[in-house]
């Protein structure tokens, strides 16, 4: 059988989809095709084409349309304001989209594949649900708060990179349940995301834990943001440097608004971003591009939102935490 990749795109979307499907192309290096689905509530025409171009030997691309409709008596019951779109919520219908797939990778549109994906599509996740990295602001969070942020004991999965066992989520009817819980979190103002609270309440139990190599946030790169004592401590690793992160890392992803390396030149990792742009055919210059700058209010705001959300203990060892980083 093929191998199958999942993606969820709309028209603002499509560039870096391209981006990140034509690195996959670049850094695929397995005997079997491959099978790409995007999935969409609607792309004009324009953009289908543009998509479906990518299509060449191993690599196959077909377009799913979902009648938005068909998701009405889910969206109806949720309101939730979040800079991501309802469209991510196609990932929870994945198993009944694509029926005939028992197997699937989902990537988000924000990634750049440099590894080769045979080696994540041979991890066995026939007992399980998923197969995810962590989400390591979750355990940054804890590590803040002077909670247990262990990956054993609080593990927590960013949804950007998921290997989905489709065949056993059908058999347990995971999507109805995954709808069920996200109008319950609806109702939850800690529940912020639009899709990765809702799949970690129903999935997280039943999920392989996959190295960081498999969805490294692009902002670990930078020795500002994180110390490289505290995330080996908490991923039990033995890094020497963040380069050494960088270059273990199979699949980068671009996280934060603030990294996203077709709006900001200053992202943490655009290179690599930067060279499957050129090898897609386009061309940097049509960017429209800025460089991040933060001035003393953006940094007050920061502050004061940490209080206000989590305390002001809490807020402290944040801001401990972020000296000792930056020396």
């Amino acid at each position: 059988m093929n191998n199958s990749i999942a993606l969820i795109c709309d028209d603002n979307y499509v560039m870096p989809t391209i981006v990140t499907l034509q690195s996959v192309k670049d850094s695929y290096k397995g005997g079997k095709s491959i099978d790409v689905y995007i999935c969409t509530f609607g792309l004009t025409p324009n953009n289908c084409d543009k998509l479906l171009r990518l299509s060449s030997g191993l690599f196959n691309v077909e377009i799913k349309t979902c009648k938005l409709q068909d998701f009405g008596r889910y969206l109806d019951r949720i309101n939730q304001k979040t800079h991501v779109t309802p469209t991510s919520l196609i990932k929870f219908e994945l198993p009944n989209i694509l029926r005939d797939v028992d197997v699937l990778l989902y990537l988000d549109s924000d990634i750049i594949v440099k590894g080769n994906l045979e080696e994540l599509f041979n991890i066995d996740i026939s007992n399980k649900y998923l197969a995810a990295a962590p989400e390591i602001w979750s355990n940054l969070n804890k590590y803040w708060a002077n909670n247990d942020y262990s990956l054993e004991n609080s593990f927590y999965f960013n949804s950007g990179v998921l290997l989905y066992n489709l065949k056993r989520m059908r058999e347990d009817n995971i999507p109805e349940k995954l709808w069920a819980q996200k109008i319950e979190n609806s109702k939850d103002v800690t529940k912020k995301t639009m899709d990765q609270d809702s799949l970690n309440d129903v999935c997280a139990k039943e999920t392989l834990i996959l190295p960081i190599k498999w969805n490294f946030n692009t902002a670990f790169s930078n020795k500002n943001v994180i110390r490289l004592d505290v995330l080996n401590e908490i991923l039990k690793a033995s890094y020497l440097s963040h380069e050494e992160l960088v270059e273990d890392a199979r699949i980068l992803h671009y996280v934060g608004k603030e990294d996203k390396p077709w709006k900001y030149s200053s992202a943490n990792c655009v290179e690599y971003w930067e060279q499957s742009y050129k090898k897609a055919g386009l061309e940097l210059q049509n960017l429209d591009r800025t460089s991040v700058k933060h001035g003393l209010g953006w940094y007050i705001n920061i502050i004061c939102k940490q209080c206000r959300d989590k305390g002001f203990i809490y807020t402290l060892r944040y801001l401990f935490y972020k000296v000792k980083t930056i020396k």
